[in-house]
């Protein structure tokens, strides 16, 4: 038994296995005893860098229990670090990983200092590697316990600053990083870290490039993602990328049980985003995006998504389409204001934080619309007639949007944003929501009024005909059940001439609305007939 353990340890090829099987085992052979031969895995791995091993060498570390073992490891690195060449990879990782476990704080921290200096040019290990061994140290020390959070969050900020390239490695940075600002209760970062999450999602399926067709699958995966890792309001936000003419267009080439699947996969993972929307995490999301909005300062690196109530179409979304029937039945919701209206926020301390955040936005000389509609449906559904006021009183204060007189031909050839972009692109409409909810409430007849042409006039500026008819007929629907009947008419009659609009560009074939796609499929299909 003896020899065949010497040999096994002896052996180059099957060294590794037997440390990590005999360390799970020491009533088999002391862990004193398989020093040795760690030793010399750690200095292969120190002369003959190898990224695909990082994690099997820190896992044989994390397997040495006994005090006495971790200190004649960390003394035989210490010694390799002192007499190393430039041309050497650092050992520094594994040189801290055994200080904290040694609970050598200031060591850790000066070593970390120097982890993060540039490599040199003679270095065996590429800056690329370097990151990555940063990060294995990282999920190491979280492992070893929180009383190091602040050493790897160091880590963690100097892995975003110097990674850009590698998607995988950027997401897991974030990730990691955005758990760690919500552990340390920095939450405003927290959820800056999640909202780049998303947008590097979006960019990375091609959705950001108006090519959702093309993408569907990889956002539906990378939603399904997000939602797991506790934000469903993100993960619904990235799904609202996609509509049901989007979802029809690529289930189309699909085999029929295909297509239902992938349609029923998409239709489910949307309903369980938003049924996780729970009071308490709409209390977090609109208390941290008020603080974002007070502290805004202007950035324009800053996310928009921060303020998005994720509003989106009901009825078509196919671009095509020309029935005047069927445009007049297109409407405009909010996933955001759906989910607050289901809920009571009864309990005690998530009113108190509603009621100081709204007082923090009706404090801000100019809020975000979105943030004051979102705040009016808090305050309806907590009855508190003062914040309601409050609300109503900001948005009247709302100046009447720009509208262009003309569009420019270099714009006019631009491809037409699709409908969520169009959305984000107008946040200004959800305003038709909030005369929608004062109506239902049976109040601020005036408001309404004023709401009402706020949004019809800001839908003007959209680029996307779906969204101008859905947006009217809304405002219409509003303005009619308010008694409002001259705004009523105005309403409709602006509705009515972007719906003749609609149908002549469909009938004609204008770019902004040919579905290529489509087109092409249907032509190369008729050329495949007999």
């Amino acid at each position: 038994v003896s020899r065949s353990i010497e040999t096994l340890l002896a052996n180059e090829g099957s060294r590794r296995l037997a440390i990590g099987g005999f360390l799970a085992r020491p009533d088999v052979v002391p862990e004193e005893k398989l020093l040795p031969a760690i030793q010399s895995e750690l200095l292969a791995e120190i002369s003959f860098p190898d990224i695909s091993r990082v994690d099997e060498t820190f896992l044989i570390l994390q397997s040495v229990k006994n005090e006495t073992s971790l200190k004649t490891l960390h003394e035989f690195l210490l010694r390799r670090a002192a007499g190393r060449q430039p041309s050497e990879q650092s050992p520094d990782a594994m040189l801290i990983y055994l200080d904290a476990r040694l609970g050598r704080r200031s060591d850790v921290e000066s070593r970390i200092a120097e982890m993060q200096n540039p490599l040199p040019e003679e270095a065996k290990i590429s800056q690329e590697d370097q990151l990555y061994r940063i990060l294995v140290l990282n999920r190491r020390l979280k492992e070893i316990g929180g009383e190091w959070d602040p050493v790897r969050l160091t880590l963690l900020e100097h892995l975003l600053a110097h990674t850009t390239e590698d998607y995988v490695l950027v997401d897991t940075v974030l990730e990691e990083l955005g758990a760690l600002y919500e552990s340390l209760g920095q939450q405003q970062k927290a959820r800056n870290i999640l909202n780049q999450r998303v947008q590097r999602m979006l960019n990375s399926t091609g959705f950001a490039n108006g090519n959702p067709s093309e993408s569907i699958r990889e956002l539906l995966q990378a939603g399904e993602k997000i939602q797991h890792s506790g934000f469903p309001i993100e993960g619904a936000r990235l799904l609202l990328n996609v509509t049901a003419h989007d979802i029809e267009e690529f289930t189309s080439d699909l085999d029929d049980d295909k297509a239902v699947a992938f349609k029923s996969r998409f239709n489910a993972s949307q309903r369980w985003a938003r049924q996780q929307i729970s009071a308490e995490k709409l209390v977090y999301w609109f208390e941290i995006a008020v603080q974002s909005a007070a502290e805004d300062t202007g950035d324009a690196d800053l996310d928009p998504g921060r303020f998005d109530l994720l509003l989106e179409l009901t009825g078509t979304t196919d671009p095509r389409t020309r029935d005047a029937a069927t445009l007049k039945t297109g409407r405009m919701d909010s996933v955001i204001l759906k989910a607050i209206e289901k809920q009571s926020f009864d309990d005690e301390k998530m009113r108190t934080t509603l009621t100081a955040s709204i007082r923090t936005l009706l404090a801000d000389e100019n809020p975000p619309v979105s943030l004051l509609t979102a705040a009016l449906a808090v305050a309806l559904r907590m009855d508190n007639a003062e914040l309601r006021n409050g609300v109503v009183e900001k948005l009247n204060l709302l100046q009447a949007p720009v509208t262009p007189e003309t569009v420019s031909e270099t714009a006019a050839r631009l491809p037409k944003p699709t409908i969520p972009a169009a959305l984000r692109s107008a946040p200004d409409v959800s305003v038709a929501l909030a005369a929608k909810m004062l109506v239902q409430s049976g109040m601020h007849a005036d408001a309404v009024n004023r709401l009402l042409q706020h949004a019809a006039a800001r839908a003007k500026t959209v680029d996307n005909r779906l969204v101008q008819i859905a947006v009217l007929n809304e405002c219409l629907a509003t303005a009619t059940q308010a008694k409002l009947t001259d705004l009523a008419v105005t309403l409709e009659t602006e509705r009515d001439t972007v719906l003749a609009d609609q149908i002549a560009a469909v009938s004609l074939g204008t770019s902004g609305s040919i579905d290529l796609r489509h087109e092409i499929r249907t032509r190369l299909l008729k050329l495949e007939e007999p």
